[in-house]
């Protein structure tokens, strides 16, 4: 009797682990409902701290944990020294966010590292992908034109589409990774089939996103699998095919100025109205940033000052807008918001992140090791045609996946084999 109450689980860590449980099933899906989650991980954390003893505070010190803190006491140096220094506060809360995410899965995985965490997860991916897919098929959009005009609604969920793409991209990628891992026995071939599946219903989604950089990311995902697991090289042909088929794919889908090819026949590269045509609008943007950059070269021109700035290094309207926020790549961004020290920061940040993944994976070949360093590179990539590490919800998807992979590693000397 004794026993069997000594060997039962305590209720503050099972309290953890329902917290941890309910984050990942809102993670893919609703900010409010992943912030709640992550609200009630660290109560019971607390209450675990309190109750038991035994938590690793220290758990998120380490150069990944040292290397966000700088990036955030960077961010506070830029807004001090800002433009407009009412701008920073949102970007400010952001990176703190991401601080206070990482400590909070850090601790709390090291604590349970309940390493079934990706069920709920590809639970809550495949309910995401169901909505986007019912809302491409159901769902259209004209902004006051004819009903012929009317083309079919990018699947999206509760998010931006470019931000849905990016996530079933990821959600793709975690699928890829446990398929070369499912296990020779019967619940292996059952899992394989689960997966195969999961596989089918996220692509489809991503497609219906017609989201072109989270595919060119899932290719660069896919590259970093193959470059470190020999046993995916024999698909590389079919993924490549694959994703010319998506890309001629996303050139036919009925969509408002999605075509590339189609656009490019018809307008040429440049309109002539002093804009450039609407599928190559991000050269704009990239432009003001890098003249904003010129002109605040150290510290840049200060958190969420590109959107007060913008007027002043380009006069006219982009894509329907005289006033952007973003210049759509987290690099020329964060040159021009945070200046070279911001960019250091974060490159620093974000190469110590991907190294420690890929050297994870070399200690130990695990579909959560592989996934984590295939995230990280595709991430890597997503930034480059938009300030992903911005978005709440897709940073805070990629620090889970890099955090979950670091509490259930084990090292080989360890004795993780």
């Amino acid at each position: 009797m004794n026993q069997r109450a000594s060997s039962a689980t305590p209720p503050a860590a099972t309290a953890l682990s329902i917290a941890i449980f309910a984050f990942c099933l809102c993670l893919p899906i609703t900010v409010a409902g992943m912030n709640i989650a992550a609200g009630l991980m660290t109560a019971a954390l607390l209450w675990a701290a309190l109750a038991q003893g035994g938590v690793r505070w220290r758990a998120p010190l380490g150069a990944p944990g040292y290397a966000l803190a700088a990036y955030f006491a960077v961010a506070v140096l830029v807004s001090t020294m800002a433009v407009d220094t009412s701008r920073c506060w949102p970007d400010l809360q952001r990176d703190l966010h991401k601080l206070w995410i990482f400590w909070l899965l850090m601790t709390a995985l090291s604590a349970r590292p309940s390493p079934k965490s990706h069920w709920p997860l590809a639970a809550a991916f495949v309910f995401i992908s169901g909505v986007g897919i019912f809302q491409a098929l159901t769902q259209k959009v004209g902004d006051g034109v004819a009903i012929a005009d009317m083309t079919r609604m990018r699947s999206h969920g509760f998010v931006h589409a470019v931000t849905y793409g990016q996530q079933m991209t990821l959600a793709i990628l975690g699928g890829l990774c446990f398929l070369g891992r499912p296990g020779k026995d019967a619940a292996g071939k059952t899992r394989a089939r689960a997966i195969l599946g999961f596989l089918a219903v996220v692509l489809t989604a991503l497609v219906f996103s017609q989201t072109r950089g989270a595919f060119i990311a899932l290719a660069a995902g896919f590259a970093a699998i193959c470059l470190v697991d020999k046993s995916f090289r024999r698909y590389g042909y079919w993924a490549l095919a694959l994703a010319v088929a998506g890309l001629v794919l996303l050139e036919v889908l009925p969509g408002r100025n999605r075509s590339i090819i189609g656009s490019l026949l018809k307008d040429g590269l440049f309109k002539g109205d002093n804009n450039l045509n609407p599928q190559f609008h991000r050269f704009i943007l990239w432009e003001v940033a890098l003249k904003i950059f010129k002109d605040y070269p150290f510290l840049g021109i200060g958190l969420g000052n590109y959107k007060t700035a913008f007027v002043t290094y380009f006069q006219g309207k982009v894509d329907g807008q005289w006033v952007w926020h973003s210049a759509h790549n987290i690099y020329f961004h964060q040159l021009a918001e945070r200046g070279l020290v911001g960019l250091a920061a974060l490159l620093a940040l974000l190469g110590v992140l991907t190294t420690r993944a890929y050297r994870r994976f070399k200690e130990r070949p695990t579909a959560a090791n592989l996934w984590a360093w295939a995230a990280m590179a595709s991430f890597l990539v997503m930034n480059l045609t938009e300030a992903a590490f911005q978005v709440e919800l897709l940073a805070t998807l990629v620090l889970f996946i890099w955090t979950w992979a670091e509490a259930n590693h084990k090292p080989p000397e360890a004795g993780g084999g």
